[in-house]
């Protein structure tokens, strides 16, 4: 018996079926325009998606300054507590003292007074117990006033001196913490713009995304948005980078709090006024030649000026004063 071969699946018999795919048409060639376009959008949302993971990277940044800026803020606002709660501890019982202290003093006026009017008598054992007394009086004040730096040849009951000098420490504290509470808020407002503008680059990669579906005129309006868009967005953050931070220098704040006590200690002084105001006026000054955004020398300058006790009519300082509030407004 003759073995016939095995026919190829493939071989085609003529006049019997096709194979299925004989049946297709042919594929249509892609559109060459369009699948460029594509390409292009794909390029340009991978080049922003890089730009937002900048400006993610930056808004960290800022965020981790603006917070150790608000934990400094709130450990000087600590550190400022205690100082005021020491300086007014301290005022308050140097205050008890130089009470206690005059308190004396009229008594051993009054046992002197005593004694003198005995001694007109010509009683001499009153006179010694008199004189006595006075002398315990004596005494009294004598050691009262070993007890407070109020009752020294610095202070000489000078309570205003006194207790603005003793406040230095807590000036200074507070100071170093509105400084930093500044320093946050500047960083805070970095922070809140790169969180706005990654909002904005999220609504671009949109616009990219959708003209990417479409095949008429609206993709290129779609596209040409995305890209007005991300220009605006590029000089937001640039601006929102080159923003400065004001940073008060220490320096500064200590010429301004010494400004500051002299302002205070002028205002009630009965001697000596104008050396006082132009020595708080050269502090202040020497403050804002170090920091020239330093709002609070400003002011305080500007207060200092206008003290109608020790103005008088002079309006060469009315102008500086109204030029030194102005600008302490318009920071």
């Amino acid at each position: 018996m003759t073995m016939m071969p095995y026919p190829l699946l493939n071989r085609r018999i003529p006049g019997r079926g096709r194979r299925a795919h004989d049946h297709l048409p042919p594929p249509e060639p892609e559109d060459e325009g369009q699948s460029l376009f594509e390409k292009v959008v794909t390029g340009l949302m991978a080049l922003i998606t890089l730009y937002a993971a900048i400006i993610a990277v930056l808004e960290n940044q800022v965020g981790v300054e603006s917070t150790m800026a608000l934990a400094r803020s709130q450990s000087q606002a600590i550190a400022t507590f205690g100082e005021l709660t020491r300086a007014d501890e301290q005022a308050t019982h140097s205050l008890d003292v130089y009470a206690a202290w005059r308190e004396a003093g009229q008594q051993l006026a009054q046992g002197e007074s005593s004694a003198n009017a005995a001694a007109l008598q010509g009683t001499e054992t009153e006179v010694k117990v008199l004189q006595s007394a006075a002398d315990r009086w004596q005494e009294v004040q004598t050691r009262l006033a070993k007890l407070t730096p109020l009752l020294s040849d610095e202070y000489n009951g000078n309570y205003t001196r006194y207790y603005e000098t003793t406040h230095r420490d807590a000036y200074l504290a507070l100071e170093r913490q509105q400084g930093a509470y500044r320093e946050a808020s500047d960083w805070g407002v970095k922070d809140e713009a790169y969180i706005a503008n990654l909002t904005l680059v999220t609504a671009i990669l949109f616009l990219l995304g959708v003209s990417v579906t479409m095949t008429n005129w609206l993709k290129h309006v779609f596209l040409g948005t995305g890209l007005i868009l991300t220009v605006a967005s590029m000089v937001w953050t640039e601006r929102t980078y080159l923003a400065p931070v004001h940073i008060t220098p220490p320096e500064a704040m200590e010429h301004f709090v010494n400004g500051e006590i002299l302002s205070n200690i002028a205002y009630t002084a009965e001697q000596d006024q104008e050396s006082l105001v132009s020595q708080a006026l050269a502090e202040f000054d020497a403050a804002l030649a170090l920091d020239d955004q330093y709002a609070d020398a400003y002011q305080w300058k500007g207060m200092t000026q206008l003290q109608t006790r020790l103005l008088g009519a002079d309006p060469a300082r009315n102008a500086e004063a109204a030029a030194s509030m102005e600008q302490a407004i318009a920071l």
